[in-house]
């Protein structure tokens, strides 16, 4: 098992020259969160292949999203997102917010409304939109962003729009009301069904892209500069240190 998971690692690597071990943590956090069984050879790849076509649909790239998947990935599944719905999530509000540590910490701020009750309360009481089914289960966050959509969509003029937002979204974190206002507004809110439903049904991508990358002197070229890069400092290291130290020496 451990293997399998190294060498889907090894390939998403590659492919979009992502850090392995920040691929390797957001395996780690998607088995965290949802459960997944890292012990099952393929499931590795099948993650790792799903954020790869994620990346590849809007501007946060493989290691950025690992990165910001591990981080608020526990946040996603606990407000009720599925895997490929976070993802989705995570890259639409990348389209309006490309660095990737102000995304970090604007898609936890939009998951906050999901997980805080005064949050979810104050949105229903103002809006009538529901985060539960009568049954007192979760509804499908996407469908409570949908009716979140429609209803912003039938305010009549600009003013009426702003009063939205200072209504249902009084006294929230401005990051908050800053990733809803992004999502509420333009096409977000379809990107994101449109990135999680890509990444959902995605097929594999890994061996037809490494064979024509293999086959690319242009990407085994890249390949190699990154790997002497990586080997060239390690080996410097020593040396500078030398060289520091013999320094230091001469001046005392």
């Amino acid at each position: 098992a451990a293997k399998s998971s190294i060498d889907a690692i090894g390939q998403a690597s590659a492919l979009r020259n992502a850090d392995p071990t920040i691929l390797a943590g957001a395996g780690m956090a998607a088995k965290e969160a949802y459960g997944f069984d890292l012990e099952n050879p393929a499931t590795m790849l099948d993650i790792l292949q799903k954020m790869t076509i994620a990346g590849d649909a809007a501007k946060a790239e493989l290691t950025d999203l690992g990165d910001i998947f591990s981080k608020v990935g526990g946040n996603a599944n606990a407000a009720g997102f599925k895997f490929h719905q976070s993802l989705g999530l995570i890259e639409a509000l990348s389209n309006v917010e490309p660095n990737a540590e102000n995304l970090r910490t604007m898609t936890g701020n939009f998951l906050s409304v999901f997980n805080t009750g005064t949050y979810q309360q104050q949105v229903s009481k103002t809006t009538g939109v529901e985060f539960f089914n009568k049954d007192k289960s979760r509804r499908d966050p996407f469908d409570v962003i949908a009716d979140l959509r429609k209803k912003y969509d039938k305010m009549p003029d600009d003013k009426s729009r702003a009063s939205f937002f200072n209504v249902v979204f009084k006294s929230m974190d401005r990051d908050a009301v800053t990733a809803w206002r992004w999502m509420l507004t333009g096409d977000r809110q379809s990107n994101m069904v449109d990135i999680s439903g890509k990444a959902h049904n995605a097929a594999p991508i890994f061996n037809q892209q490494l064979k024509e990358n293999t086959g690319s002197a242009t990407g085994t070229a890249g390949r190699m500069r990154a790997t002497l890069r990586d080997a060239t400092d390690r080996m410097s290291r020593p040396i500078n240190e030398a060289f520091a130290n013999m320094g230091s020496y001469l001046l005392d």
